[in-house]
């Protein structure tokens, strides 16, 4: 009995489609009724597939013939709102109207001439006649409808729509383990093009790039084995991006969508969204991992410091961060190299790797340097070498310097010409100067930034980076000018009784060593 229910089977799949991927010998398999939950949820508007059996109708003028139908998308909202069916899509090549003046012509042809409306509310699918006559309608084989165009249907999953002598959960089951694996497929980025247009080719490409990725023997088949794989593979990703925070936030979606978290994900790292799973994105996710809960901890408070939040080893990969303001940054040691991360309220983003991480964030401390520079108060701040040359913030203005000269003057040699004519209008000579409107000293203040602090030093070494030291750099000032100046070493912005926490944002650093002036 069951050799001649196989025989049926493979005969009705090979009668429907003459080129199906071997059907005959996967469907049973699939038709195997489990204990796989299942959910159909009733909102939004999702791209709804719906499989009907064969079936035939007698309709008078404005009478309608309704069916049960399969859902072809698990993932996916059935609508409770009216869908109109204007695309079949599979299994609709013997499918005919006639009328009652004894004009027959294809379901296809009659839909086109609005002689007839195929809806659906959900998964009951009504047939209308639009005729002033009475019709018939006769269905041969199942057919699958579609809301808009579309391609092909896969094979197998026709193959369960028509089986015989199978109960209706079976039958959706095996449906839903076909097209969820297409999903999925596409999802883990092995399927190529539309994932609701089938390719044979590309299809069979797809599953035999899985089955070789995951140690099993390349087959070209979608058998039951390489089904259950594909779903703890999409489960396991689908968790590893939940953890993080990337759920799927689509409405249209049933289940979570493995396709829609990633959507989430690229766009928290700024890409273009695709939906589709790549070895690029694979490559960013451990870093992602390690570095994101980590980030989490940096959420200083007026006067808390670095040190208390790295401290300890929970901040291990963090090297420095500052508020600027506009977002906290915070450059990190991840396993694929430096990377600077911006976080805006409770949004955070990868914004730069490797040495432009380090320089994106020694521009924005150069900034805050600018700003901070107001009210008598000079801030000079020695930028990251690159190239040769250093930028060196000096009140509102940078200036370029040869990196060389500027070391050989913190050890004692002669002032860089460029740093000395920045300084030369802003040191008192008995004229009035535009800092202070008078003949008073302004306040100089030299400002380390984010980069001397933390763990950033030996990251800036591995970059092949370099930064003058502020304290080093006031030291030699202080040899130029002597009593002329009033020169400070500043950790963070937090200068004399004004505090720019509100304002414009400060470093919050570790607790200065003795020898450092400024008053907080």
């Amino acid at each position: 009995m069951k050799r001649l229910l196989l025989l049926v089977l493979g005969l009705i799949a090979t009668s429907l489609l003459p080129h199906m991927m071997r059907a005959q010998e996967t469907l049973p398999d699939l038709l195997e009724d489990d204990d796989e939950s299942t959910i159909l949820a009733d909102s939004a508007d999702g791209p709804q597939r719906i499989g009907i059996p064969a079936a035939s109708f007698d309709l008078e003028p404005s009478e309608s013939g309704a069916i049960t139908g399969y859902c072809f998308d698990e993932h996916l909202i059935a609508p409770t709102r009216v869908t109109n069916f204007s695309t079949i899509l599979a299994g609709g090549e013997s499918a005919v109207v006639r009328t009652a003046d004894g004009r027959e012509r294809s379901l296809r042809q009659a839909v086109r001439e609005g002689q007839i409306a195929i809806r659906a509310r959900q998964l009951d699918v009504a047939f209308v006649n639009r005729t002033d006559q009475s019709m018939q309608v006769r269905l041969p084989q199942p057919m699958v409808l579609w809301d808009r165009s579309g391609g092909q249907v896969n094979p197998l999953a026709l193959a369960a729509l028509g089986a015989p002598n199978v109960s209706n959960d079976a039958r959706q089951k095996a449906i839903w383990k076909v097209t969820n694996t297409e999903r999925r497929l596409h999802s883990l980025g092995y399927l190529a093009g539309s994932m609701y247009d089938y390719d044979r080719d590309r299809f069979v490409n797809a599953v035999n790039a899985f089955q070789r990725e995951h140690d099993m023997t390349p087959t070209s088949e979608l058998d039951v084995a390489t089904i259950k794989r594909v779903a703890v593979v999409e489960s396991e990703l689908r968790d590893r991006l939940r953890t993080l925070g990337f759920t799927s936030r689509e409405p249209r979606f049933a289940r979570e969508a493995l396709a829609s978290q990633i959507r989430s994900y690229e766009a928290f790292l700024g890409r273009p969204a695709s939906g589709r799973w790549s070895e690029q994105l694979a490559g960013t996710l451990g870093s992602t991992e390690t570095i994101l809960p980590q980030l989490e901890l940096v959420r200083p408070g007026r006067g808390q410091q670095i040190a208390d939040v790295l401290g300890g080893d929970r901040a291990e990969s963090v090297l420095t961060y500052l508020n600027d303001g506009r977002a906290m940054l915070m450059l990190a040691e991840a396993p694929s190299g430096v990377e600077l991360w911006s976080r805006n309220g409770r949004r955070s983003s990868r914004v730069g790797t490797g040495a432009e991480a380090a320089m994106a964030i020694d521009r924005a401390a150069a900034s805050l340097a600018g700003r901070a520079s107001k009210n008598g108060r000079v801030v000079i701040y020695p930028g990251v070498a690159r190239d040769g040359m250093t930028p060196v913030t000096v009140g509102g203005r940078t200036v370029e310097m040869s990196a060389s000269e500027l070391a050989r003057f913190v050890d004692g040699g002669a002032m860089p010409q460029a740093l000395e004519s920045a300084l030369a209008s802003m040191i008192p000579s008995g004229e009035s100067n535009r800092w202070t409107g008078g003949g008073a000293t302004p306040s100089f203040v030299l400002y380390r930034g984010p980069l001397q602090q933390g763990r950033a030093a030996g990251a800036l070494a591995r970059l092949g980076l370099e930064q003058v030291d502020a304290a080093r750099l006031a030291g030699a000032l202080e040899r130029t000018y002597g009593d002329r100046v009033d020169l400070y070493v500043s950790n963070d912005l937090r200068i004399g009784a004004e505090r720019y926490d509100r304002s414009m944002g400060s470093l919050v650093v570790a607790p200065r060593s003795p020898e450092l002036a400024l008053a907080d």
